[in-house]
């Protein structure tokens, strides 16, 4: 399968910024199945992608394949998860190229980039946080003191904590989280991130639609998953027929950048390239910036 040329070696000034993130599930990440997400990210025609459990063969073919700029850092401990890791690719050249560490051994890593922009510098963060076999269930249990999942809580929150140091640090106009973050909303890892002045893109504006990542008809999620969940939420209001869950999330400071449109992609319409469907987000700057004059159409 062919690849079509998004433009991304030759950028051109926009008014908005178009960023992704997508899990590609590590497993046969190579042949038919980088074909159909090589495929799916050159129509998507990003200008940046995070993506999470990449290992770095099939980073550096992606790389290759969307001729772009390219970064990436391990994010596991045992295997397989220390064979893959979290990429980061931009149309635009990287300014700077960073790994975040996640743990004391620095043996999980987050992966962040600057990047110059038609919108400024962006500091951007592709981020995989720890995953259990039961991960988030507790943000679907409250309360959570009597959840059996807060050790698994306790290391993402120990995690976003690493992550916001580490955001202080970066320069730049603008800062955006993505990734993977193995949280539910309104979870306490959640309100974590809230509560350190983050917002959820997707919540920044009215959407349609639920922003859920994991879909019950996707063939490609694990069996096992979908049974624990639905334990989970047992009684939660608003559940439909079938099983939808949101693991996967674009976090930004918004007094710095407006989330314009927001959308789903890589499902069953796209053949579901992974067992996860991935978020992109169009961006501006707000209205009342002084640099909101900047970008050129």
């Amino acid at each position: 399968m062919s690849v079509p040329d998004p433009a991304w070696a030759a950028p051109e000034p926009r008014a908005r910024l178009r960023v992704a993130t997508w899990n590609l599930l590590y497993v046969d990440l190579e042949g038919p199945r980088l074909d159909r997400v090589a495929d799916m990210l050159g129509r998507l025609n990003a200008d940046l992608v995070c993506a999470q459990e990449v290992g770095e063969p099939s980073h550096a073919e992606l790389t290759r394949r969307l001729r772009c700029h390219g970064f990436w850092a391990p994010t596991g401990t045992e295997p397989p998860e220390s064979d893959f890791g979290c990429s980061l690719w931009s149309r635009y050249p990287l300014t700077g190229a960073h790994r975040i560490p996640l743990d004391r051994r620095a043996l999980r890593q987050a992966a962040a980039v600057e990047v110059d922009t038609p919108l400024g510098t962006l500091s951007v963060i592709s981020a995989h946080l720890t995953h259990t076999p039961a991960a988030g269930m507790a943000a679907a249990c409250p309360p959570y003191e009597d959840s059996q999942q807060i050790p698994s809580v306790e290391s993402r929150l120990a995690e976003i904590s690493s992550l916001t140091a580490a955001v202080a640090a970066l320069g730049g106009d603008h800062r955006l989280l993505c990734g993977d973050l193995n949280l539910l909303p309104d979870g306490p890892e959640y309100r974590s991130l809230v509560d350190c002045g983050w917002c959820d893109s997707w919540r920044q504006r009215p959407r349609l639609g639920s922003g859920a990542t994991v879909v019950h008809d996707n063939p490609l999620l694990p069996p096992v998953e979908l049974p624990d969940y639905r334990r989970a939420h047992a009684g939660l209001p608003g559940r439909a027929a079938n099983f939808d869950y949101t693991l996967d999330y674009q976090f930004i400071r918004p007094e710095s950048l407006r989330a314009d449109h927001a959308w789903t992609f890589g499902g069953p319409e796209d053949g579901c390239p992974s067992d996860h469907l991935g978020i992109a987000v169009d961006y501006s700057l707000p209205r009342t910036s002084p640099d909101a004059g900047r970008a050129t159409t």
